[in-house]
């Protein structure tokens, strides 16, 4: 599964209210009805991660070292169609425990 603050579109530092303002934001732009595969994504990463207690819980049992086809993901679901832009590359090196300076 790709990373559930991604799918959310949110900082791993972010609060219950964060989290829970994405998720509603998310849900209405891929309702059920529209779009099953995506909402359903959408609902499991939330529920992973909705508060602090299970976020901490997906930090220390849950986190796997992403795959390519996971990364390529990230940026088809948070990116345009183009060359990523730099936060773009951050945000994926990030997924995989390195970063730029």
């Amino acid at each position: 599964m790709i990373d559930p603050y991604t799918i959310l579109g949110i900082d791993t530092d972010a609060d219950d209210a964060a989290i829970k303002l994405a998720y509603l934001d998310q849900i209405r732009r891929y309702p059920a009805e529209h779009d099953a595969q995506r909402f359903a994504q959408i609902r499991t990463a939330f529920e992973r991660i909705r508060s602090r207690h299970e976020r901490l819980g997906y930090r220390l049992f849950e986190s796997e070292p992403p795959t390519p086809q996971s990364l390529l993901a990230h940026l088809a679901i948070s990116a345009k169609p183009g060359r990523p832009t730099k936060e773009q590359f951050q945000a994926l090196l990030c997924m995989s425990r390195y970063e730029i300076k």
